[in-house]
């Protein structure tokens, strides 16, 4: 039953035509009691509304057309009847006695409130009855009126339209593929959840190898990885807890009831195991591996992302180890994560300063006893840590999106280097440099690279470009990156594969992409005076490249040894430290005048 204060403008209408025709005597003064009984029957009987008057016990003395229509009966069938033991449906029913024993009470707080009561017609039908009582005195006669209306079509209207915003509302807060919530629901709990200062538990979720799924079984097949991984939630967490889908992989679970990172940690452990369990998807078997970042509300936390941001720094440690895939923010990560956001932050600094510079290594020809070139290695030496090696901060450069940059500083240090050597009357020894994976994903570094061409600062000849083989791997026949390649080589650029044979892009790659030339990894060269299969496999490699008509250049040559035994195999191009450290320019520059006809290819 709901009860509303308000009476609507039609229950008020009715009353008070009801009143008007009851009262009407007394009211207009009328002179006829006839006419006033006309002027009342012509305004109720004319009522769209239906209404009942009933004495104190509700026993119907009166009812309008409408009230019969309403409950299903002829007009007069309700005279003497009690609306108790007729209008209600079964499951409603009270007994007969109970019934009979009803009284109506003005005090009581319900008197005369907007109502709504599941009836029934003479039919057996159900309907929704919305009505209000008062009270009136006839004749010194206490009697009391019920008028009332059928709003089942409006209920049903304003049912539906209650579902639709509920419908609407959980969608808006569910991710659509899981049914978890999404990023908006979990964003809004867990600011409440901060806003209490109690603690509780963030996982921070990573779905590992979507991409290779995706590519090798079909976004379908990623979808029911997801979809299994939603469902290794649902059944490990508590009822409490929110576990969200907030990106295409990645998921979240707000451990409201947990200050434990204990407890945390064997949830995620265990949600790790259940999630690589397999599951059968059309003619195979698949299952998710996960990674999982934890942290733990303190007092130190000032917002949710505060808090959301530990998860990820646990969950980006937890994917660079293969064998922890769950990983506790505490005070020993947050340490390292400060010395690596002062890092990144001393990077961007030192590449708008230009602070990286670079030394150079000799690739040296054995049988003609000269530097063919030198490559051009970047070095840093940052003003706290001193020098670093390139393994320490290359990465970093490039998740920062500053490798491209570092590409022009590269070229434009080239055009430098090469001028020192002609200055230096070493105009036949030419140079390489390294190019990042996104030197050639739009045309700019190309462009630039003939721009310097055209304008004589760069003779293509003397310019090698390295591009590494992991990234060759990607590139096909006909993509931009193959075409730009191409440009470079047939402007008269040198193209070399940097660390071949480490067994990404394969020989059979090679015929698809316009390479001058190779530079096999030292993870072969320096084996060949260990394993007879690393020495076998750097002859075959050269062999093949020579049919091939590509040069060749052995990185990583330590000592004379193994440079004698991949000479041996037909190789003659060496670069290492059996033949010299990279050095700075100068001391480059000297080396490369030294008179190198006696050299038995260790220098420096």
């Amino acid at each position: 039953m709901i009860e509303n204060v308000f009476l609507p403008v039609w229950m008020i209408t009715s009353v008070l035509l009801l009143f008007v025709g009851l009262s009407a005597l007394g009211w207009f003064r009328v002179r006829s009691v006839a006419r006033a009984a006309r002027l009342f029957r012509s305004v109720a009987e004319g009522a769209s509304d239906g209404l009942v008057v009933m004495q104190r016990d509700s026993r119907i003395i009166w009812t309008n057309a409408a009230y019969s229509r309403i409950m299903g009966y002829e007009h007069g069938e309700l005279i003497g009847r009690y609306p108790l033991l007729f209008a209600l449906p079964d499951r409603l029913a009270i007994p007969e006695d109970e019934a009979l024993s009803f009284r109506f009470d003005e005090e009581d707080e319900r008197f005369g409130k907007l109502t709504q009561v599941e009836n029934i017609r003479k039919d057996g039908k159900e309907f929704i009855h919305e009505f209000s009582h008062a009270s009136m005195r006839v004749g010194g006669e206490a009697l009391f009126l019920l008028a009332g209306r059928d709003i089942t079509e409006r209920v049903a209207r304003e049912q539906a339209l209650i579902a639709a915003q509920d419908k609407l509302e959980r969608q808006s807060r569910t991710d659509a593929l899981t049914g978890l919530s999404n990023r908006a629901h979990m964003q809004s709990e867990l600011d409440a959840l901060v806003a209490k200062r109690r603690p509780f538990a963030v996982l921070h979720v990573d779905v590992n190898r979507m991409k290779q799924v995706n590519d090798t079984f079909g976004h379908l097949a990623g979808d029911a990885v997801l979809l299994h991984v939603a469902r290794a939630f649902k059944s490990l967490a508590e009822e409490d807890w929110v576990c969200a889908r907030i990106g295409g992989d990645e998921f979240v679970v707000l451990m409201s009831t947990v200050s434990s990172i204990e407890v945390a940690n064997t949830f995620a452990t265990d949600l790790v195991e259940l999630a690589l369990h397999p599951f059968d998807w059309r003619a195979t078997q698949l299952h998710a591996e996960l990674s999982v970042g934890i942290s733990v509300w303190d007092e130190s936390v000032e917002t949710a992302d505060d808090l959301i941001n530990r998860s990820d720094v646990a969950l980006y440690e937890a994917k660079g180890r293969p064998d922890c895939p769950v990983v506790c923010y505490d005070g020993e990560l947050a340490r390292k994560y400060a010395s690596a956001q002062a890092l990144e932050r001393d990077i961007v600094r030192a590449m708008r300063a230009r602070q990286f510079t670079f030394d150079l290594q000799p690739i040296f020809n054995i049988d003609t006893r000269k530097v063919e070139k030198f490559e051009m290695l970047v070095r840093w030496h940052h003003p706290e840590r001193g020098a670093m090696a390139p393994d320490q901060f290359l990465s970093v450069l490039v998740q920062l999106g500053l490798s491209a940059e570092l590409d022009m500083h590269v070229i434009h240090c080239a055009e430098t280097v090469l001028q020192q050597l002609d200055d230096a009357d070493l105009p036949d020894v030419g140079l390489s440099i390294n190019l990042s994976a996104t030197a050639f994903s739009s045309p700019n570094t190309a462009d630039h690279l003939l721009w310097m061409v055209e304008c004589g600062r760069v003779d293509p000849a003397r310019l090698s470009l390295e591009i590494l083989e992991s990234t060759a791997l990607t590139l096909a026949s006909d993509t931009l990156e193959v075409r730009l390649l191409t440009r470079l080589r047939e402007a008269g650029f040198q193209i070399f594969l940097d660390d071949f044979g480490m067994g990404y892009a394969g020989l059979a790659h090679l015929a698809s992409l316009p390479c001058t030339g190779l530079k096999i990894d030292r993870g072969l060269s320096s084996l060949v005076d260990m394993k007879d299969t690393s020495c076998a496999i750097v002859q075959a490699l050269v062999k093949l490249s020579r049919e091939l008509g590509l040069e060749v250049v052995i990185e990583g040559v330590e000592n004379t040894t193994q440079m004698a035994i991949i000479h041996r195999a037909g190789c003659s191009v060496f670069q290492g430290y059996a033949i010299a450290r990279p050095m700075a320019l100068h001391d480059a520059l000297s080396w490369a005048t030294l008179d190198m006809s006696e050299a038995t290819g260790t220098r420096g």
